[in-house]
């Protein structure tokens, strides 16, 4: 599996650092399409981060922030999201099969034509 680093590198981003280490950094705002698949963005800070199209299938998004951010069409297939907070999120289209959406806030974020298929939401 390739590092955040390098997997955001490959899609041409200009990093501000990388996001393992702790929690609450910061990320790229605009990742629109980019393939984040595995990646990990544990406790990251991804408000209002535009990721519209992105691939994150399998990513670990365990306590990020995504408040505001645009996940329209976004694959988050198997994705950990536990904790995290997707307060006014865009979802609209967007694939959460399997994810783990446990403790995840969801207060005003727009899921019109999400899937959820076995997706843990308690």
């Amino acid at each position: 599996m390739k590092s955040p680093l390098k997997v955001l590198a490959a899609a041409g981003l200009g990093l501000a650092l990388v996001v393992t280490a702790a929690p609450a950094q910061a990320a790229p705002k605009d990742t629109a399409g980019a393939s984040l698949t595995g990646a990990s963005l544990t406790g990251a800070s991804l408000t209002g981060a535009s990721l519209t199209g992105a691939s994150l299938t399998g990513a670990s998004l365990t306590g990020a922030s995504l408040t505001g951010a645009s996940l329209t069409g976004a694959s988050l297939t198997g994705a950990s999201l536990t904790g995290a907070s997707l307060t006014g999120a865009s979802l609209t289209g967007a694939s959460l099969t399997g994810a783990s959406l446990t403790g995840a806030s969801l207060t005003g974020a727009s899921l019109t034509g999400a899937s959820l298929t076995g997706a843990s939401l308690t």
